[in-house]
């Protein structure tokens, strides 16, 4: 004795195909379904082909601080924003009497072309590097915002994929100048902090001084990373640079820092760019070694194997600018004579 299944008839009259939820299906439904499809394909492939559009265009960075956008090409525009230094700049093509039309985010305006430059994005530490190396030469030029920005504006120029050394050295230096701003070990601004807690591991406080500065291991990590780069001794040349550790009357220790830091440096390119200026830093380090040399009667030697490497390192350069380097080692030794060496 079977059951009968029972069909639901369709207003046409023919029998609707069993469901489980009993409904037939609804063809208009399914277009709207199809048109949602196809109108979601269609906006993706129009974001991507923006985002290629943008990328073919040219670009520039603000070179400057709190450059003005302005809604005309003239001083008497509207002020639309103020951009930090660094800012990436989409060019729109047009130019008018100096000034660029450009897009800065989502804010269309002209800008003054005196206070940009041009972006290659193949190649972006070419466009960066006068603008860090000003950080050099007025070191308190910039106050921390403004360093902060620069970096943000450096970390949105790194490539898809890899790492570009040039690139990254120019992030440390401007992590290095930024750190210099922080007032205290623990910041009492919490944007500071904040900051700070971000690069543990790329700067370092200094309790000598009171201050913090780039931690050199970061850039020489850099340099691991990079050794056969074109760029790989310009790495080591900042990453060897002294740290500002205070060594007051320790002979020894002045000449660990010189060792460690541009002797470390001279192993590596014993006729390098940079030679003779590591010869110079290592000079002037000495020097002042030589003013504590064994100062006392009690006073002890530096480690003998640490003048021999440095005395090694210095006559591989070949240079006559190791000449006064040298000179200085042998004055400590002569002081030192009968003294006893470094404990343990």
């Amino acid at each position: 004795m079977g059951e009968r299944v029972k069909r639901r008839r369709g207003r046409s009259g023919s029998p609707a195909a069993a469901r489980p939820g009993g409904a037939a299906p609804d063809p208009r439904a399914a277009a709207t379904r199809l048109a949602l499809a196809a109108a979601v394909v269609l906006a993706l492939a129009a974001t991507a082909g923006a985002a290629d559009a943008a990328q073919a265009r040219p670009a520039r960075i603000v070179t400057a601080s709190s450059v003005a956008l302005r809604s005309a090409p003239r001083t008497t525009g509207t002020l639309l924003r103020r951009l930090d230094l660094g800012t990436h700049l989409e060019v729109l093509g047009s130019t008018r009497g100096g000034w660029i039309r450009v897009r800065a985010g989502r804010t269309l305006g002209w800008i003054a072309a005196a206070h940009t430059a041009r972006l290659d994005r193949r190649n972006p530490a070419e466009a960066f590097r006068p603008v860090v190396a000003r950080l050099t030469d007025d070191p308190g030029r910039l106050d921390f915002a403004r360093l902060a920005a620069l970096e943000r504006a450096l970390v949105a120029s790194r490539p898809a994929r890899g790492e570009d050394p040039a690139l990254e050295l120019l992030r440390l230096e401007v992590v290095g100048a930024a750190a210099s701003r922080v007032e205290r070990r623990v910041p009492r601004n919490p944007d500071r902090a904040r900051w700070v807690r971000a690069h543990q591991g790329e700067i370092m406080y200094y309790e000598s001084g009171g201050t913090w500065q780039r931690d050199p291991r970061a850039v020489w990590r850099l340099w691991e990373r990079n050794r056969a780069s074109q760029v790989a001794e310009e790495i080591a040349w900042q990453a060897s640079r002294p740290a500002g550790v205070e060594c007051e009357d320790d002979t020894g220790c002045w000449l660990r820092t010189a060792w460690e830091s541009r002797g470390r440096y001279l192993r590596l390119y014993k006729r390098g760019a940079h030679a003779a200026a590591a010869l110079a830093d290592l000079h002037q380090q000495a020097r002042i070694a030589a003013g504590y040399a064994c100062d006392g009667p009690d006073a002890r030697a530096p480690d003998a194997r640490l003048i021999a490497d440095i005395r090694r390192a210095a006559q591989a350069t070949r240079s006559t600018a190791a000449r006064p380097l040298l000179a200085d080692l042998d004055r400590i030794e002569r002081a030192c004579r009968g003294h006893a060496g470094p404990p343990g």
